[in-house]
């Protein structure tokens, strides 16, 4: 394909989700070619979790579909991080063996019609609002999220319609349809 040198591929894995590329090798792409790079924008600001009405959550469940999607969460507190499971069993970063650490957890939820039954693929919407679930530094708030078009950047808001901020570090993201449930403790 075009362009390989700012591409890699892990042979440990199975074509076509082995292809991989970075922040850095993308920047010296668009460099290469003259494109101007704008700020990302997201709809969130980076700070302490900005809520009055938050409850302790140490421990979260995301279970999408199969056992073997089963999503959990437990909170350490000496790192102020979620360790990640799946399956059952520690969640481990291909790259370096580690298990996997975030410093929040957003559950969006949405709606999702049937493509192909067979082939198990859905449409899953992601413009319009919904409810989302923020966990962060160990507390949860209950949240919405909105955005208004392809184009335009995720927002995370408050009952107060104000955008929401989340710890600085790794984020993951979960997005259940009306099949997927999520639950905390």
């Amino acid at each position: 394909f075009y362009h390989e040198s700012y591409f890699w591929r892990d042979r440990s894995r199975v074509p076509p989700h082995n292809l991989y590329t970075s922040s850095e090798r993308l920047q010296e792409f668009a460099a290469k070619k003259g494109w101007k790079i704008e700020e990302p924008q997201i709809g969130w600001a980076v700070g302490a979790l900005n809520t009055n009405a938050s409850s302790t959550a140490t421990q979260i469940a995301v279970d999408f579909s199969f056992d073997i999607f089963a999503i959990r969460y437990e909170y350490d507190a000496a790192s102020k991080s979620y360790l990640r499971t799946l399956a059952g069993a520690p969640h481990k970063d291909a790259g370096n063996g580690q298990q996997i650490a975030v410093k929040n957890v957003v559950v969006l939820y949405s709606s999702s019609t049937v493509i192909n039954q067979k082939l198990l693929t859905i449409d899953l919407e992601s413009l319009g609002s919904g409810r989302a679930v923020i966990f962060s530094g160990g507390q949860h708030i209950a949240a919405r999220w909105r955005k208004s078009s392809s184009a335009a950047p995720l927002e995370l808001i408050d009952a107060d319609g104000s955008r929401i901020a989340l710890a600085p570090g790794p984020t993951w993201f979960a997005v259940l349809d009306q099949h997927g449930t999520a639950s905390w403790k």
